[in-house]
């Protein structure tokens, strides 16, 4: 709106190409009609309105502000769809009524030219930080195209967490490891805060305390304490622990289970499970293959047991092919084509396995699978096993000695 209080228009988008004047038949020359700016159905907005800035909020608030539109063209106007960004949520647009009353709106249906259209908008913040910048597009029967509304807030942690997330690194297999993280509240609001059940995975236990000044069980300050191990698989762990707090976010998304949004913390936490072995990549790859061609791969076999070394218990290796579930690995039609080797690697408690493949054959086009065995004499794991996979395609091997395309 400007200083007079009169509606801005946008401005009519113009056409790419002005149609051919045309002869009539007394032969005088006829113009098209042109459409004024305001001619046809119309959505428009004050100046300045399309957006929203909500300034400062904090992480986990429901915010709400209403778009003022208008319907002021010449001709009725229908919505056909008010489709927010992520992070916001429309739930009702309403239109004046003949009695200048607020109704609900159906999209399809008809808005008189000269009424007003309300558009309330919710912007939720859970789960985000920073400058967040969402839109709401508005498709409806106005020929300049999509409306679009913006809404803008730039969103403060409701919570401190140091660090922020728990990381054990790699742990061997019945090792145990403790760490701490605390949380507290940006404003020093004293919370109750809980640990959401069935977050916590097996082999890990978890001690949630108030380390500030308890009043009824609430606390601005808590330490969380994680405790990995004993009895963990061997393996990746990571998982997301969510500490829940007494607060109820106003405005907020009811939980699937009906229970009322809360502002909370997430908790990453993961760690990397090894046995007495790894290695390292966990497959042999030996890519695209031509018939004839020689290549070699390696994996390496780490030992994390300080009492079993590797130099002096070499192991042996066989290639086998695929078995099924809990059978033996059969022989491999093409295992007599890979030749391994194991070179110790110095100063460290393991060894290379170089697999060579010495040339595929002729007739082979497609992909091969076959396994490496790998035998160990460690009481507590005897065997490896790692896939070996490749393509053998057809085509004539570079001679000996020629130079790469564009080489000097």
């Amino acid at each position: 709106m400007n200083e007079k209080g009169k509606v801005v228009e946008r401005p009519a988008a113009k056409s790419k190409q002005q149609p051919a004047k045309k002869p009539a038949r007394n032969g005088e020359i006829v113009n098209p009609p042109i459409l004024g700016n305001n001619d046809g159905p119309r959505l428009t907005f004050d100046i300045g309105q399309e957006k929203h800035d909500f300034g400062k909020l904090l992480q986990g608030m429901v915010a709400e502000h209403e778009f003022t539109l208008r319907s002021s063209g010449t001709e009725d106007l229908i919505i056909r769809q008010v489709k927010p960004t992520c992070g916001c949520t429309i739930a009702q647009v309403y239109y004046e009524g003949d009695g200048g009353e607020r109704l609900s709106y159906t999209y399809g249906d008809v808005i008189p030219a000269g009424k007003t259209i309300w558009v309330p908008a919710k912007l939720h913040t859970k789960g985000k930080r920073g400058h967040q910048n969402v839109r709401v597009n508005i498709t409806s029967t106005d020929p300049r195209g999509q409306t679009q509304l913006g809404l803008e807030a730039d969103i403060d942690p409701f919570f401190v967490v140091m660090p922020s997330y728990l990381n054990f690194g790699q742990l061997r297999k019945g090792e145990v490891k403790t760490l701490d993280l605390n949380i507290s509240t940006v404003k020093n609001e004293a919370l109750a805060m809980t640990i959401a059940p069935g977050n916590i995975p097996a082999g890990v236990t978890v001690d949630l305390q108030p380390t500030g000044a308890v009043n009824e069980g609430r606390s601005s300050s808590w330490r969380l304490r994680a405790t990995v191990g004993p009895d963990l698989v061997e393996g990746n762990l990571a998982r997301t622990l969510m500490v829940l707090s007494d607060k109820v976010i106003e405005g907020g998304k009811p939980n699937p289970d009906g229970s009322p949004s809360v502002f909370q913390v997430s908790v990453s936490l993961s760690a990397r499970i090894v046995g007495p072995f790894s290695f390292n990549p966990p497959y042999m790859s030996m890519g695209l293959v031509r018939p004839g061609q020689v290549l070699s791969r390696s994996v390496r076999i780490t030992c994390h047991d300080t009492d079993f070394s590797l130099a002096e218990n070499q192991p042996a290796v066989q290639i086998k092919g695929i078995a099924p579930a809990n059978q033996p690995y059969p022989d491999w039609e093409y295992g007599g084509n890979f030749t391994p080797r194991v070179t110790p690697v110095p100063g460290e408690n393991a060894v290379d396995i170089e697999l060579t493949c010495q040339g595929m054959p002729e007739t082979l086009s497609g992909s091969f699978r076959g396994t490496l065995v790998i035998n160990l004499e460690h009481p507590e794991k005897n065997e490896l096993v790692i896939p070996i996979t490749g393509v053998c395609r057809g085509g004539a091997l570079p001679a000996k000695g020629a130079k790469a395309a564009g080489g000097k």
